[in-house]
């Protein structure tokens, strides 16, 4: 789960936490709070569902191929978007951040 992250849910919907520690932002960071809760409330595409699979991991099914897997279909867009921010603010330029 290290290498390719897993969104974890303990309850019936993933927690606020659980969606910072997929998307590996500090729950905490103010910055980047912003983005974890953006990318909890982002829906679903089409054909997309979701289900807690075995040991609490939530999978994702399209429902027109039949294809499963743990990575949400927007993972790489919010992951690219956290990288962007984070060379951002390191670079004393939040002003970018808040555009986004």
């Amino acid at each position: 789960l290290e290498k390719f992250p897993a969104l974890l849910c303990e309850n019936a919907t993933p927690a606020f936490d659980e969606w910072a520690h997929y998307i590996r932002i500090d729950p905490m960071d103010t910055d980047l709070k912003w983005l974890g809760q953006a990318f909890a409330e982002t829906e679903l595409p089409k054909p997309w569902t979701c289900y807690k699979g075995v040991g609490s991991i939530v999978c994702y099914i399209r429902a027109d191929t039949g294809q499963v897997t743990w990575k949400h279909p927007f993972y790489d867009y919010f992951r690219q978007l956290r990288e962007f921010c984070r060379q951002s603010i390191a670079k004393g330029h939040p002003e970018e951040v808040m555009q986004v």
